[in-house]
Order: C-alpha cells, then structure tokens, then sequence
C-alpha cells in the first residue's frame, strides 16, 4: 500500500459525498406526487424539513459542532419510517375490507349460478390431504399449510387459537435475529384485524369514505357494487403503493443528508473547485428559500446529467480500489497503516449509508424483551383484540389471520382439522365457496382429475389481488 492507495481513496470518498449531495438536489428538484391522490399533510411536512435542512447545509458545514443537526435528523428519519408503518397499516386495512367484498361477490355468484350439485366434504378433504403429501417440513411449506388452515370457516376454542398463533410464531422466528423478530411480530399486529381508524381517515380522506361506505352496506350491495368497489380497492392499493415509494425517496434523502453531514469536512471539502455542484446546491437553496419553482426543471436535468458523468468516473475507480482490498480478512484490514485503514473505512460507512433502505429499516426494532415473551405480549394483545371485533365477523376475522402465519400442525393434524371444519359449515353456498379457496390453493395437484365437479365454484374478481407483500418488509420474506 503507498500513497497513490490513500490519495485514491481519499478522493473516492469525496466523489461519494459530492454524489450523495447530487442525489438530494435531483431529488428535491423533482418532489413527485402521486396522481389522482392527494399527499397527506403530514407527509408534505416530512418534505418540507428535508428542504429546511437542505438550506441548512452550508451553515452546518462550517460548524465544528453538529449534534443538534444530527438530532434533526433522527427525527426526521423516525417521521419516515412511522408514515411508511401507516401506509403498510392502510393497505392491510384496504386489503382486509376488499377481501369480505371479494368474499361477499363469491357466495353472491355462487348462490346466483348453482346447478344443484352434492355437498362432497369428504372428497375435497381428501384432495387436500393429498396435496398434503407434496408438502415438507420446511417453513415456506409451514405458510403454506397456513393457507390451507386459513380457508376453512374457523372451529378453534378461543385457548386452541391462542396456542396454535403461539406454536406459529414461534416456528417463524426460530432463526430469526431478535430484532428482526420483534418486527415482523409488530407488523402482524397491524394484520389482526385491520379495520378502518381515524389516522386512515385523516391521511386519506377520500379512501376512507369510500371504504366506510363499502363495508357498511355490504350487505346490500349488488354484485356490480361489489365489482365497482373492488376496483376501488385496487386503485387504493396502488396510489398507497405510489405514495410508498415516495417515502421511500424521502428516507434517502434523509440518508444523504446524514452522509453530508458526516463526512464533509466543511464546505471548501465538499465543493472544492467543482463550481458546477456549487452552483447546483445554491441555485436549489435560493428557489426553496424563496418558493420559487422556475428553474427546478432546469436544476433536476443538470443534476442527472452530473450523476451520470460521475458514475463514469467513479464506479471503475472503487471497483479498482476495492479489488485491492477485497480478498483480505478482518485481520489483514486492521493491519493496513492508519493512512490506508481510515479512508477505507470512511468509504465503507458512507456506502453502507448510501444503500440504507427504508424496508429493511423497517424490520429492525430493538428491545429488551426476548422472543418468547414478543410471543406471549403478542398472544395477549390478539386476546384484546379479538374482544373489540364485532361479533358477526370476528371468526372470519381470526380465520383471515392465520394465512400470515405458518401452521404448527403436523399434516395429518392439519387433514383432521380441515375436514372437521368443513363439517361445521351449515351454510350451501359457504361450503361450496370454501371448496373453491381449497381448490384454488392445490389445484397444481389435480391436473389429472376432472374439474367438472368444481367448475362453478371458483369465482374470482379478474385482476382483483388483495396481497400482504406492500413493500414494507412483510415478515414472510
């Protein structure tokens, strides 16, 4: 190692901090928003202090002392990641309501187009213990027995319940990090009957109203009131999804701004002779400073062009640099001299800041509690929960639930208790649309029987998916 190693490093440092300040003014510059929804407030505000500390830049970077900023930016960061728990909250609230519609349109069609067949409990149980035998003992084949448990009408006591969500999480987080474990327990309590709240209501007024208005008239709904809210939910699962990426973008920015903060020695380090990234950072601070808009178009376009031309200079630059370095062990690193060891680690931090994604944020939550008792706080809260959902869908609501967990049953305990359950359906049309769910999740192994029998139970909403998977870390991944 010789000075040319340190020199180079020093400098891709430096095109690493220039990049992550280009970054933020691209961003800004362009603030999307999604269409046909309106932003919440409190996501606008978000914004607006990400602009407020970008005109705070200058400044800080001439102060030796940055603490107060730093704390700003905690903040900032922890405002994010909370509007980012809403939204994933807001399509398990859009999703849930969707899917009784979806379910109220399938026994509507059911009943309309019944031809009078026999009731075959036995068979379908059958088909289904078959399926059974494809199955592992793997966890992704655990989920999937999950689906199987979560398509039958429940017939749990409320102590079995209890105990089977236990068994189930505790097969989920087995090899989980704790922090990682905590996390996917919080997000599944937002999973637990999410019925519509008032921060929805305040967020996303117009959603809100129209999802209200579905699930309290559902049952006089027509079918094609029931289609056209579906269509509903799928645009709102969308726009939330839109909005999503957004605070996606703001959590970057927010990263970026740490890594400018962090590094950049002072405003002579970070724009040094490059009067273009000079010029870029002030003519974006005077337009937010003064809500001046038009020449934001022209800033983006030069920022991205600025990115572009960098990434040329720099991506075969670290990969040269990192070629050097990369097939030393931990104790070779910290052999290197000081001059060669500090800039390299400086360049290590600033990257991993700069691909610090909001997801995985999301799904680290520390605490002192350990995994059996997340499970056990989490075995209490659903007991309190369940207590508050209306009695008319509080089965169903308990029943949806457990397609989020693994099933801790053996798969002949599994085969048993689907076929007692659908022996406890005394509704036709619900245990032919039951039929269908089970159908529809082991028709892979049924390709060589004939579907005559099932032809008119399986009814669907053509494009209507309600999925788990929002973009937020949902914890079956």
């Amino acid at each position: 190692m010789n000075n040319d190693s340190e020199k180079a490093l020093i400098e891709l440092a430096a095109y690493k901090i220039k990049d992550a300040l280009l970054n933020l003014i691209n961003d800004l510059s362009d603030n999307p928003q999604p269409e046909g929804y309106i932003m919440p407030e409190s996501f606008h505000e978000i914004f607006r202090d990400i602009c407020g500390a970008y005109t705070q830049l200058k400044d800080v970077l001439e102060m030796d002392e940055r603490t107060e900023f730093m704390k700003m930016l905690d903040s900032l960061e922890e405002k994010t990641k909370k509007a980012a728990v809403d939204l994933n909250r807001y399509v398990f609230m859009n999703d849930f309501a969707g899917g009784r519609i979806l379910d109220g349109y399938k026994l509507r069609e059911i009943k309309d187009s019944d031809n009078g067949i026999p009731l075959n409990n036995r068979g379908v149980a059958a088909d289904t213990e078959h399926f059974m035998t494809h199955l592992g003992d793997n966890i992704e084949d655990s989920f999937t027995l999950g689906t199987l448990i979560g398509a039958v009408p429940l017939r749990m006591t409320r102590e079995r319940y209890t105990d089977y969500v236990k068994r189930g999480l505790a097969i989920m987080t087995e090899d989980m990090p704790k922090p990682f474990a905590a996390a996917c327990i919080e997000r599944l309590k937002d999973m637990f009957y999410p019925c519509l709240d008032d921060s929805f209501k305040t967020d996303f007024p117009y959603m809100y109203e129209k999802l209200d208005i579905a699930v309290s008239t559902l049952g006089d709904m027509s079918k094609e009131d029931m289609l056209e809210a579906l269509e509903d939910m799928d645009e709102n699962a969308q726009a939330i999804q839109t909005v999503f990426e957004i605070i996606r973008i703001y959590y970057n920015d927010v990263n970026y701004l740490r890594i400018i903060a962090t590094f950049g020695v002072d405003t002579e380090f970070v724009f040094e002779d490059d009067m273009m990234l000079k010029d870029l950072y002030y003519a974006l601070r005077n337009a937010i400073i003064n809500k001046d808009d038009s020449l934001t178009e022209e800033i983006k376009e030069r920022a991205v062009d600025e990115i572009e031309k960098r990434y040329e200079i720099t991506h075969p630059l670290e990969e040269e640099l990192m070629s050097e370095f990369k097939e030393k062990d931990e104790d070779e690193i910290s052999a290197l001299p000081n001059n060669i060891q500090f800039p390299l680690n400086v360049n290590a931090l600033i990257s991993e800041m700069y691909y610090k994604e909001l997801d995985d944020a999301l799904m680290k939550i520390d605490t002192d509690m350990d995994t059996d008792s997340l499970i056990e706080d989490f075995a209490e809260y659903i007991d309190r929960r369940a207590s508050e959902i209306p009695r008319d869908i509080r089965k169903y609501a308990k029943q949806k639930f457990l397609d989020h967990i693994p099933c801790p049953m053996s798969h002949d305990e599994a085969a048993k208790y689907i076929n007692y359950a659908l022996d406890g359906i005394n509704d036709r049309y619900l245990s032919l649309m039951t039929y269908g769910e089970l159908f529809s999740l082991t028709e892979h192994s049924h390709e060589e029987h004939s579907h005559e029998e099932h032809s008119h139970e399986r009814h669907s909403h053509e494009g209507h998916g309600h999925d788990d998977h929002c973009g937020c870390g949902h914890c079956h991944q």
